[in-house]
């Protein structure tokens, strides 16, 4: 516990009751609870309980490193899928909210135009999309916030041996694919379809849908310094609407159908991040302290984790039925959570998650909220 203190030769050296695995439990398995009836749950109602000033005296002497060990080190226990297994990440940044803070330089707002100040956080994450947990994650202050070189640094220390990268059209950069290609991994990015971006430069057949090789990087300019292997594959995927995508995956293995499939799952990764906000609970922060936050949407990625790993196994029975059924991710998390302070047993929680089930509808589209999501304060939690 010492490489994790802020202070190792003062911080928890004396026998409390909210030590160090304490304090960590207990931030792992918070809720959307005031800070107090988070605390009564943790101490199971018992007078003894210490008091929200205490645990917040303790919490702050933690590093984020040490929320952030236990998210790696669970991540990789779950995950055992065979070295030579193409592993399918997405790759995706979120906003988060917080409390607003002038005194942090990283992340405050301080509005224009009438706007309140406000600060904000950004979660870069990869996602797998099979086994729908996130495998990596890097925060970052969102004043000086980049997604590709969090996406970078994600890949370069990742020990997932063979892995495809699917992406929006934010990561479209020769950077992201050449730190992809030389992890031996494969990379499938959508691009502005447009005259802008990589496209710009190259002889692209005039057609509505292609598939097109280039020989050199740029129209003039051959690939003599670095050389990067890839196709560009314009597909449609409405009457009205197409996508052009690059990838290094082999086109034999891969024709654009096959990649217009891969693509739309990358879907998953947005979904995830609403059940981590809303069902999680990565609104709801219980300190004003960017470190503490830290904690907390470490906390949460370990809970959301746990809860999917625990979901993936419960068995739905197959009826005949009109749609194929998963479990109510809300329902799980919320058993998941009981299930990890001990107040729920495995026959119990696998009975109730495989009762409350949901149908799974793949062809359904709705659009993207593009609202800002809102910081929810201390003052609502009354309760």
């Amino acid at each position: 516990a010492d490489e994790f203190c802020l202070n190792p030769s003062k911080c928890f050296v004396r026998k409390r009751k909210l030590s160090f695995e304490t304090v960590i439990r207990g931030i792992i398995g918070m809720e959307s609870k005031s800070l107090t009836n988070e605390l009564i749950d943790m101490f199971d109602s018992s007078p003894e309980m210490t008091s929200a000033s205490a645990f917040v005296q303790q919490r702050s002497k933690i590093k984020p490193d040490a929320f952030k060990t236990i998210f790696e080190s669970f991540t990789s226990k779950i995950t055992t899928k065979k070295s030579d297994t193409l592993r399918i990440l997405a790759v995706d940044g979120s906003d988060v909210q917080i409390a607003t803070n002038p005194g942090d330089s990283t992340s405050y707002h301080p509005g224009s135009n009438g706007q309140k100040p406000y600060n904000l956080l950004h979660l870069n994450a990869l996602y797998d999309l099979e086994h729908h947990i996130y495998t990596d994650a890097v925060i970052q202050g969102h004043l000086n916030w980049n997604e590709h070189s969090a996406l970078q640094e994600m890949v370069d220390k990742s020990d997932i041996s063979k892995a495809l990268v699917v992406a929006d059209r934010g990561y479209e950069s020769y950077n992201n694919m050449a730190h992809i290609q030389e992890k031996g991994w494969y990379f499938l990015i959508r691009i502005k379809d447009g005259k802008n971006g990589i496209k710009q430069g190259l002889d692209l057949p005039d057609s509505d849908e292609f598939e097109y090789l280039p020989l050199k990087s740029k129209k003039n300019d051959p690939a003599v310094f670095y050389e990067l292997n890839f196709r560009i594959v314009r597909f449609k995927v409405t009457d009205e609407l197409y996508e052009t995508v690059l990838t290094n995956l082999d086109k034999d293995v891969y024709p654009p159908e096959k990649l217009r499939e891969l693509y739309a799952s990358r879907w998953g990764i947005e979904t995830s991040f609403r059940d981590l906000k809303y069902t999680v609970g990565m609104l709801d922060f219980h300190s004003k302290k960017v470190m503490c936050i830290h904690q907390e949407i470490y906390a949460h990625l370990i809970m959301y984790n746990f809860a999917e790993m625990i979901t993936s196994h419960i068995v739905i029975e197959k009826k005949q039925r009109k749609y194929t059924y998963k479990a109510n991710f809300s329902i799980a998390a919320h058993m998941c959570r009981l299930f990890y302070r001990g107040k729920a047993t495995s026959p119990n929680l696998e009975t109730i998650i495989a009762r409350h089930i949901i149908p799974v509808r793949n062809d359904r589209h709705r659009k993207r909220n593009l609202t800002i999501k809102v910081f929810h304060g201390f003052l609502y939690r009354v309760a």
